[in-house]
């Protein structure tokens, strides 16, 4: 495969995702699927062409320089990691910090919900393990909060 056809296969995809911000294994498997498995490129060579590309932006892992553990985005069902995106679809730093924002504070509502779902229905064991949960996503809000420079009133902590 060409350097070409795969770019072209990168930057439609970049260009069309749903999330402007996309996880490098996810566009390294389809550069696989849409060549049907003759993509001859590794992972780390897909990585290579993309930092070096004019067009694309690849952040580095975002979850290594905060103060927020990797592990604790993941327990909470967000997915870090390297991703890419095309400069022309890079947001600003208020619209970022808006989407991170909406995202924790519906994963707290969503929290919440399965809470009241485990009280109600009586058990006792979900629920303590779901307040566990909540209480490590008020510990992200209060965290994100501090890297925004947000009043921690507009998060409705």
């Amino acid at each position: 495969m060409s350097l070409e056809a795969l770019q072209e296969i990168c930057l439609d995809y970049l260009s069309q995702s749903e999330n402007p911000l996309v996880p490098l294994p996810h566009l390294y498997a389809h550069c696989i699927e849409t060549t049907q498995g003759t993509c001859a490129v590794t992972p780390e060579e897909l990585l290579s062409f993309l930092r070096k590309h004019n067009d694309v932006l690849v952040l580095e892992n975002p979850a290594g320089q905060l103060a927020i553990n990797e592990d604790q985005f993941l327990e909470s069902g967000i997915l870090m990691g390297t991703r890419a995106i095309l400069k022309t679809r890079m947001p600003s730093e208020k619209e970022l910090k808006d989407v991170f924002k909406l995202q924790l504070l519906e994963m707290q509502q969503q929290l919440e919900r399965a809470l009241s779902h485990a009280t109600e229905q009586g058990d006792s064991d979900r629920a303590a393990e779901i307040q566990k949960k909540i209480n490590q996503s008020q510990t992200l809000l209060k965290r994100f909060a501090a890297l925004c420079a947000c009043r921690n009133e507009d998060l409705r902590l």
